[in-house]
C-alpha cells in the first residue's frame, strides 16, 4: 500500500500559511514584497530596514540584498500550494509555479553575482531551485545549475554534501540530468563525489520507460521514499526536512516533465503524493510566468548583463 502524507505534514503546512498571511512575519513578507517592487522598477539593491525596539530601547536595522529578497518570497509558495492540495486546479498549479520561480531565480541572481556562497543560500535548496528550473526556461535551468555546482564546491563548514541523505538522490540526480537530458557542462570531479542509491539507480534507469507497470512501481518508489525521509532527524540530514520540500516533490515532479516532454504517458502513475499534480505537469512554460515573474526576471538580467538565450 502506497504511504500517505501524513497529518503532521498537513498542520505544518497550515501552521506556515497562517504565519505568512497573518502571523509574526506577514509584516515582513508584505515589506519584502515592496523591496521586490522597488528592485524590479529601479534596480534599487541593498534594502534596510529601521525600526525603534521598545525592549531594548534603541533603534535597530536590518539590511537586505535583492537576493534575499528574492529567495526570501519562495515560501510564499504555501498559499497556493495549500489551495491546491484542497482543490487541484491548473491555475492553482501555475500560481505555485509562479511562486516556485522565486527559489529558482534566487539561486540564479546568486550565482550572476559571482560571490561562492553566502550564509542564507544553502546547499539544500540548491538542488531544489535546480529542478524547479525544469519548469522553466533553458536560461533558469543552466544559471541555476552552475550555481549548484558552486554552491557544493563551497558548502557550508558544518554540514559537507557527502554527509547528507542526498547524496545518494538528489545531488546525482541533479547531476544526471543535466547532463543526460539537458546537456548542460558539469564538473565531473564533483559529480564523481555522488553516486545513486539502489532505489534511485532503478528509478533513474527506468523513469522514461513505456512500460507501464515498471514506471508505476518506480514512481510508488520514489513517492513512497519522500514521505519516509520527510521528518525531523537531529542525527541526520534527510531530503525533506522543511515543509515546503515535503509537499513538493520536485525531485518526482522534475521526472514526470521529462516524461511528458518525450511524449510518454503517465496515466498508469498513481500516489497519494503526487496524483494531484499528475494533469498539469506538461503545462507549457508561458503560463508559469506572469509579469511579475517576467519583470523579475528582465531585472536581474538587466543588472548583470546577462543575455538570455529564451526570450519571454
Amino acid at each position: 500500500m502506497s504511504k500517505k502524507p501524513t497529518a503532521a505534514m498537513k498542520r505544518n503546512l497550515d501552521r506556515l500559511v497562517e504565519n505568512i498571511t497573518t502571523g509574526d512575519d506577514s509584516e515582513d513578507y508584505q515589506r519584502e514584497r515592496g523591496y521586490l517592487d522597488e528592485y524590479i522598477r529601479q534596480g534599487t539593491t541593498p534594502f534596510t530596514h529601521r525600526w525603534y525596539d521598545d525592549f531594548l530601547e534603541k533603534d535597530c536595522e536590518v539590511s537586505y540584498t535583492a537576493t534575499q529578497v528574492i529567495y526570501d518570497l519562495r515560501m510564499e509558495l504555501c498559499i497556493p500550494l495549500a489551495e491546491f492540495l484542497q482543490a487541484p486546479s491548473e491555475s492553482l498549479f501555475r500560481a505555485m509555479m509562479a511562486k516556485s520561480y522565486f527559489l529558482t531565480m534566487g539561486y540564479v541572481r546568486h550565482h550572476l553575482t559571482g560571490r561562492p556562497r553566502i550564509p542564507y543560500i544553502s546547499v539544500s535548496n540548491s538542488y531544489f531551485a535546480f529542478l524547479a528550473s525544469l519548469f522553466f526556461s533553458r536560461d533558469e535551468q543552466s544559471l541555476s545549475f552552475a550555481a549548484l555546482q558552486t554552491i557544493i564546491a563551497n558548502p557550508d563548514e558544518c554540514i559537507r554534501p557527502q554527509e547528507t541523505d542526498a547524496a545518494r538522490t538528489l545531488i546525482p540526480l541533479s547531476f544526471r540530468l543535466a547532463q543526460d537530458h539537458l546537456a548542460l557542462p558539469i564538473d565531473q570531479t564533483q559529480a564523481d563525489l555522488f553516486a545513486f542509491s539502489e532505489l534511485y539507480q532503478t528509478a533513474y534507469a527506468g523513469f522514461d520507460s513505456s512500460d507501464a507497470e515498471q514506471v508505476k512501481q518506480i514512481f510508488n518508489d520514489l513517492a513512497d521514499y519522500h514521505i519516509r525521509q520527510s521528518r525531523d532527524d537531529e542525527k541526520g540530514y534527510p531530503e525533506f526536512e522543511y515543509t515546503l520540500e515535503r509537499w513538493m516533490p520536485w525531485e518526482i515532479l522534475a521526472l514526470l516533465r521529462l516524461r511528458t516532454q518525450k511524449g510518454l504517458d503517465n496515466s498508469m502513475i498513481s500516489h497519494p503524493l503526487i496524483t494531484p499534480f499528475l494533469p498539469f505537469v506538461g503545462l507549457e512554460l508561458g503560463g508559469f510566468f506572469d509579469d511579475a515573474q517576467k519583470n523579475l526576471r528582465r531585472a536581474v538580467f538587466k543588472e548583470f548583463g546577462y543575455q538570455p538565450v529564451v526570450d519571454l
